[in-house]
């Protein structure tokens, strides 16, 4: 698994939002366990999930790269060792959510407590 960030711009949304200054994401490889699951399904897999706001992204590294594709950001560079990956994320555009308040240190630490706990959490034994 890797934690990365992908920096906001608030000038894209029309009118410009308040926001943190980056979101926050976790590439999933494709032998884990929650490889492929849905955001309410990981957090019912994972019912004390705790992250900004909650995941609210879960696709695969396909369409995120999509998504991403005209972004001045080189997600293939981020995702070089990774194959068929499984991204989840959570975002800073929630009321109250800065550039002060969600620099994007404090993002990409958040990303990696997200990293922590999906590492963390086992494969539950039925």
């Amino acid at each position: 698994m890797k934690a990365f960030i992908i920096k906001n711009n608030p000038s894209e949304f029309s009118p410009p939002i308040k926001c943190g200054s980056a979101n926050g994401y976790v590439i999933i490889e494709k032998s884990h366990f929650l490889h492929g699951y849905n955001c309410d399904e990981i957090q019912e897999i994972i019912p004390n999930l705790n992250v900004h706001g909650g995941i609210n992204m879960s696709l695969s590294q396909d369409l995120f790269e999509y998504m991403y594709i005209e972004s001045p950001y080189n997600v293939k560079q981020v995702f070089e060792e990774y194959e068929d990956g499984w991204i989840v994320g959570f975002d800073t555009m929630h009321l109250g959510d800065t550039p002060d308040k969600w620099t994007e240190e404090k993002v990409l630490e958040e990303a990696e407590n997200l990293k922590k706990q999906l590492l963390e959490h086992k494969l539950p034994i039925i």
